[in-house]
């Protein structure tokens, strides 16, 4: 493989299989792409949640549609010396860049595998930063790394935060408020501040004399899933305030 090119990992849809989270298989994918040895040496991974934190990720994840996937970067030392400098070693000599938000799920360089936060540091979600150099690629065009991750619009921690952060919906009482709720909002809050953030980097339309670039599709599918994404929790606070409005106690007064 090309030094600096990650390519998806083939994924065998028969191990898969007719499982009713198919559409999330990024639960299963270190299973089902990454050989069983490395399951002992599999990266730490950015927390430790609980299952129950697990599964409110995972339904947040189908909500927004951000599934994860699975990449490979292979990077070889006399791919190096024929093709150049590699792309995806920084200048400091000790930095890959992943060139997309992921995180490692399997690290190797030259065949020992790293299994910690501390070597190499994950920064930003792309940079993997380690304490010795990668100077045998990049000067002596010799030995390898490999890495495979899963790549993703969000992280679960950033998720999870969201979901943490979300506000309780006007008018409902807080002992009616439930995870529905609160994953239909942290739902709506993400995918606003996608919005927010590809209209000022990405929302132009750009044209030359060959190429068009219009990101307008994208954004106007993204808004009608926000629509239904608010129509769901509307319709889940209206359930709330009426069953709330029925369990109220009066005084008959003649």
């Amino acid at each position: 493989m090309v030094c600096g090119k990650p390519h998806p990992a083939p994924l065998d849809e028969r191990a898969v299989g007719e499982h009713e989270d198919r559409l999330a298989r990024d639960i299963d994918a270190l299973v089902v792409v990454v050989p069983l040895g490395w399951i002992r040496d599999a990266v730490t991974g950015e927390y430790d949640f609980e299952a129950a934190e697990e599964i409110i990720i995972r339904k947040i994840r189908r909500l927004i549609g951000d599934f994860k996937g699975l990449e490979r970067l292979w990077i070889d030392g006399s791919d190096i010396c024929s093709d150049g400098l590699c792309s995806s070693v920084l200048e400091d000599g000790k930095t890959l860049d992943l060139e997309e938000k992921g995180w490692p799920v399997h690290i190797s360089v030259n065949d020992v595998v790293y299994t910690t936060l501390e070597d190499p540091i994950i920064q930003g979600y792309r940079y993997l930063t380690f304490s010795g150099t990668l100077e045998a690629l990049t000067s002596g065009c010799t030995g390898n790394v490999e890495v495979w991750y899963h790549t993703f619009k969000f992280s679960d921690r950033e998720i999870y935060e969201a979901y943490g952060d979300a506000m309780i919906p006007p008018l409902v009482p807080s002992d009616c408020v439930t995870d529905d709720h609160l994953m239909l909002q942290a739902s709506i809050d993400l995918l606003e501040s996608m919005t927010a953030e590809d209209l000022v980097d990405d929302g132009a339309t750009i044209r030359d004399d060959q190429t068009l670039y219009d990101p307008s599709p994208g954004l106007r599918e993204r808004d009608r899933l926000l629509s239904r994404l608010r129509k769901q929790l509307d319709a889940l606070v209206q359930e709330c305030l009426k069953s709330n409005l029925l369990g109220l106690e009066g005084v008959l007064i003649d």
